[in-house]
């Protein structure tokens, strides 16, 4: 149980965890300065319970993250602030949310150039205020999208910029696939390499 910690710096060349179960996470308060990650995967994590009151993050930049399988049963976030978030690639295959509470989220600059999912499944998100100045996106991909309740009383957004939103479903799946192909593929031969070493 994590109750309370201030990280100034957190850089992370590589993170690689094939299982992560947390029970239950409990975060009073988080204040991270400056995170760094260039290379995350993630195979399965299952989160049962998860509440967080006040988590501050002023710069967040992660070049690659890919997470297979995530489940969410319970989450539940009072206050969160971001002020600068920067990511290059995030692909996340399988995603699945029973309960995602958000009090207020304020975002002021989020940066996204490619981000590709392929099932996300969300039954109750409840969000009450939610402020996000400037969000940048240059490629959103996300094949099957399921949410049943979707409640959200303020939502304010200033400008929201997608710069290739506009292209056909038919293209955005053919670059899907061959981006998923070519990290796999790099993926596969790193293990192979490592494994051959041994």
């Amino acid at each position: 149980m994590f109750i309370w910690g201030v990280r100034l710096l957190d850089i992370r060349l590589l993170d690689i965890r094939l299982l992560e179960v947390r029970l239950l996470e409990v975060r009073l308060l988080e204040i991270r300065l400056l995170e760094i990650r260039l290379l995350e995967i993630r195979l399965l994590e299952i989160r049962l319970l998860e509440i967080r009151l006040l988590e501050v993050r002023l710069l967040e930049v992660r070049l690659l993250e890919v997470r297979l399988l995530e489940v969410r049963l319970l989450e539940v976030r009072l206050l969160e602030i971001r002020l600068l978030e920067i990511r290059l690639l995030e692909i996340r295959l399988l995603e699945i949310r029973l309960l995602e509470i958000r009090l207020l989220e304020i975002r002021l600059l989020e940066i996204r150039l490619l981000e590709i999912r392929l099932l996300e499944i969300r039954l109750i998100e409840i969000r009450l205020i939610d402020i996000r100045l400037l969000d940048i996106r240059l490629l959103d991909i996300r094949l099957l999208e399921i949410r049943f309740l979707d409640i959200r009383l303020l939502d304010i957004r200033l400008l929201e910029v997608g710069l290739m939103g506009g292209l056909g479903n038919a293209v955005k799946y053919i670059l899907a696939i061959k981006i998923l192909l070519i990290i796999l593929s790099m993926l596969f031969t790193k293990c192979f390499i490592n494994i051959s070493n041994f």
